[in-house]
């Protein structure tokens, strides 16, 4: 640092050069003494001046130290071992202290002082702590309760708030903890004290879920109306014992009275003036836990009948509907003695009394499947045939709730119910024969199993990314309330998923809510909001397929194939490190998938990025993928099983897995994305023109803009 030049009022103006020494000067003869004195006079000014810069100097070098004692305090390497474990600090002093600026002194006004003050007071203050947002979580962190909320979202909160602060493990565990609801704290308190944060969290979750699975589920109640005005007024001014004074109810109980109108001949249980009580009545109309419709076939005689069967754990019977019975001729015979049948709470079912039975009837279910039964006749408006928990138990299936399948049966009915040779698997093996598929294609059966496609896939190059906009928060969602039916389906959606690997336990700062929406067929189809995932996530603009520009090659084409795959979605893995942003909570707990949910919002880009990849040589030539559907084109037939063959042992080769029931083989027109694909070129599908021509005139904005989309796409 150069040293501050001196001040120019205080320099003497250039002189003639004189003789410095004044002894030398007096001997000379030709010095005056008034030149002597004038001599004297500019020495003493010049060591004035030097003196002034000499002061200037040191309190540079002064200052300079103390600056490089400062930046090398900023250099040196933090202690390494950590703090101990103690309740958060309220304020900076409580910090573990770092190199320090001693405090700035006073200014004395000096200009000559002012940058070297300014420059002392700009490093004190760089190097003071600033605890504006860590402060802020602090506090929240501090004041956050468990409340009325589950487990998952307190730690959900809690964890967001930690994410924003610089506390270690030790306090924010204690504060977890004394933000849990008590009787969780006193159920903890048995647990290992020991465990780290992540654990010490899963661990309140997962005994918060079993503490709430304890408490009875609560019941709605009907309560009895108000009673008016007027119906007060006809009752007696003493309706009841809680009104009667002792001496008074004494009196009546002496004299056989009635308590409740105080005349003779009956009690107050019979009283006729009294008005008839009205009980609360809890409602036994919600449908059982578990509970899927299939398809069935019925024989009796030389008849077969194509119907459904609902099977319902709720209830102690098979029955089949009266109704049904009478428009089908089956045959019944008389039951004695009557049985007696009861809806869940208690309440008759019809008139209460079951008269009669069926005789002998084959029951088949899908191919393979034979069993004789019996079943009582009822009034089911629901179901033609109701398979319930005597069945359950006697065939004891193993059902795949969601899509509404039986998948395996128990070892004993596969002895006695299931027909040798034909024993009901997962997947078709090599040698059994599919109606539907051709035999040309037997060898390759492996493509259309069901067990392959409940796999966990592997990891890919082409794994789902989900990269977020920068500094953007965890989304969160709430909880969706359920119905009793919407929380078994829940359940079993959920213990379906970890079973197969697609989905597990979390502890992510992210959330999304849980619901279901009704399909055409009245099941529940499982569905998880994304919205807020999708608003912070990085859209990749993949293009999907234009459709006249795909059907462009159909032009010569003389027969076709469509196939469709079966979970198409689910067959991509996350990309790792990515899964905790899919997380989604339900009342049972906190999950996230390994594989690519429904809902995200590049999930369409990305599966048809992975197709094209898979297919690259073979599109534009005799393949069309759109998405999850592939159809196959050719000019001929050899042609045609050649390229079908090809197709379908490149998705073998790729763990990708068809849906048998939706596949179709070898047509000459063929339904495609909404158009009628043949020989004679591409047409509208009168289904869906139909739609549009009859579509319900709109009423709200939202269904003006449901047409407005159909028929723009079509």
């Amino acid at each position: 640092m150069d040293p501050t030049p001196p001040d120019q009022s205080l320099t003497a103006p250039q002189k003639t050069l004189l003789p410095l020494d004044p002894a030398t000067a007096q001997a000379t003869p030709s010095a005056s003494p008034a030149t002597v004195h004038q001599i004297t006079t500019e020495l003493s000014a010049q060591a004035s001046t030097l003196m002034a810069h000499q002061h200037q100097l040191d309190r540079l070098t002064d200052l300079t130290g103390q600056l490089v004692q400062a930046l090398q305090g900023l250099q040196l390497t933090p202690p390494t071992t950590p703090p101990p474990a103690i309740t958060p600090p309220s304020g900076a002093q409580a910090f573990a202290a770092s190199p320090r600026l001693a405090f700035p002194e006073k200014f004395d006004e000096s200009p000559a002082k002012c940058k070297g003050f300014l420059l002392q007071c700009s490093l004190f203050v760089s190097q003071q702590l600033h605890l504006s947002e860590s402060g802020e979580a602090g506090e929240q962190i501090m004041a956050l309760k468990q409340g009325r909320r589950t487990a998952v979202d307190y730690a959900l909160s809690f964890r967001t708030l930690a994410a924003q602060s610089d506390w270690n493990d030790g306090p924010l565990k204690l504060h977890y903890r004394k933000g849990l609801n008590a009787d969780l704290q006193v159920e903890l308190a048995c647990r290992d004290e020991g465990l780290p944060l992540e654990q010490y969290i899963d661990l309140s979750i997962r005994v918060d879920n079993i503490m709430r699975s304890r408490k009875p589920n609560r019941q709605f109640v009907t309560l009895p109306p108000p009673m008016s005005v007027a119906d007060a007024a006809h009752e007696p001014m003493q309706i009841g014992a809680t009104k009667l004074s002792i001496e008074e109810r004494e009196r009546r109980l002496r004299g056989n009275l009635c308590l409740y109108c105080g005349q003779p001949g009956h009690i107050r249980a019979t009283c006729p003036t009294r008005p008839p009580r009205q009980r609360a009545a809890v409602s036994t109309d919600e449908p059982p836990l578990s509970r899927c419709e299939i398809p069935v076939v019925l024989g009796f005689g030389e008849a077969t009948i194509n119907t459904t069967a609902l099977i319902d754990s709720g209830a102690a019977g098979n029955f089949i509907d009266a109704a049904f019975v009478a428009a089908n001729q089956v045959p019944v015979s008389s039951c004695f003695p009557h049985v007696t049948v009861a809806a869940l709470g208690g309440r008759p079912l019809g008139s209460g009394k079951i008269r009669h039975t069926t005789t002998d009837l084959t029951l088949r279910i899908a191919p393979h499947h034979h069993e004789t039964i019996r079943l009582f006749v009822i009034s089911s408006p629901h179901s033609p045939i109701i398979l319930e928990y005597p069945w359950l138990n006697l065939h004891g299936p193993t059902i795949a709730w969601n899509d509404q399948t039986i998948t395996r049966w128990s070892p004993s009915c596969q002895k006695h119910c299931v027909q040798p040779g034909n024993q009901s698997q997962p997947s078709p093996s090599p040698q059994t024969t599919t109606s539907s598929i051709p035999a040309v294609y037997q060898d390759l059966l492996e493509v259309f199993s069901r067990q392959g496609a409940t796999q966990l896939p592997p990891h890919r190059p082409g794994d789902c990314a989900i990269d977020l906009i920068p500094g953007a928060a965890p989304p969160r969602g709430c909880i969706f309330p359920l119905s009793q039916a919407e929380s078994a389906a829940m359940n079993t959606y959920i213990q379906e998923e970890l079973a197969k690997g697609f989905i597990r336990p979390s502890t992510s700062p992210a959330s999304a809510g849980f619901f279901f929406v009704k399909k055409k067929d009245g099941g529940l189809r499982p569905c998880i909001d994304y919205r807020a995932l999708n608003d912070l996530t990085i859209k990749y603009r993949y293009p999907l397929p234009l459709v006249p520009s795909a059907l462009e090659q159909l032009r010569s084409a003389k027969i076709f194939t469509k196939l469709d795959l079966r979970s198409a979605y689910n067959l991509i893995r996350i990309r790792s490190g990515d899964e905790w942003k899919t997380a989604f909570s339900t009342t049972s707990g906190h999950y996230e998938y390994l594989v690519m949910p429904f809902g995200l919002a590049n999930s369409p880009s990305y599966f048809q990025a992975f197709v094209n990849e898979v297919f690259r040589d073979m599109l534009n030539r005799w393949v069309i993928v759109y998405i999850d559907d592939i159809l196959i084109y050719s000019n001929s037939y050899s042609e045609h099983v050649t390229h079908v063959r090809a197709t379908l042992q490149r998705l073998i080769s790729h763990q990708l897995y068809a849906k048998e029931e939706k596949c179709e083989f070898h047509l000459d027109k063929i339904s495609f994305l909404g158009c009628i694909i043949s020989p004679e070129g591409v047409a509208m599908d009168e289904r869906k023109v139909n739609a549009v021509m009859n579509w319900p005139r709109p009423t709200t904005l939202k269904e003006l803009q449901r047409f407005l989309g159909f028929s723009s796409f079509y």
